[in-house]
């Protein structure tokens, strides 16, 4: 019977190992292309705003209904551009990624905890960075190589 406990437990980790490189491969590419992008962010100062920017970047979603623009962060001479709401709550950023999916972005990577949502989305126009707690959203917004 320890023989068999001992067996099932292999098996156990085995399986979870090859579950885990399954699951790990999927658009792996495109996120490992996001990560070994280059750009130094300690150079961009906040810009505060007080209406939404009208830019490329910008251009690639839709404002949010809800929230206010707080500042934004020009990287443009890196490809990005992010852009920081706040007074939004925590549903309303979610209806927003909901807005966000229904005009052509999709979901390539997520996770949560109590406090906070991370995504990553793509389009064919951009890549986003998403990232939103109960009072604020942030979206770093990436062009698309080939795409202006």
């Amino acid at each position: 019977m320890c023989n068999r406990k001992k067996l099932t437990l292999l098996f156990g980790v085995i399986l979870l190992v090859c579950t885990l490189f399954t699951g790990c491969s999927t658009k792996k590419d495109s996120i490992n292309k996001l990560n070994n992008t280059a750009w130094d962010i300690t150079g961009a100062k906040p810009e505060y705003l007080t209406e939404w920017p009208d830019n490329v970047f910008t251009d690639t979603i839709v404002q949010p209904q809800n929230g206010t623009v707080d500042y934004v962060l020009d990287c443009t001479d890196f490809g990005k551009y992010a852009i920081f709401i706040k007074d939004i709550s925590l549903e309303e950023s979610n209806q927003y990624v909901e807005e966000l999916k229904s005009n052509g972005y999709s979901e390539m990577h997520a996770t949560a905890n109590d406090t906070a949502v991370g995504l990553v989305l793509e389009s064919d126009k951009a890549y986003l960075s998403v990232s939103y707690s109960d009072s604020i959203l942030g979206i770093l917004i990436t062009i698309r190589e080939g795409t202006k």
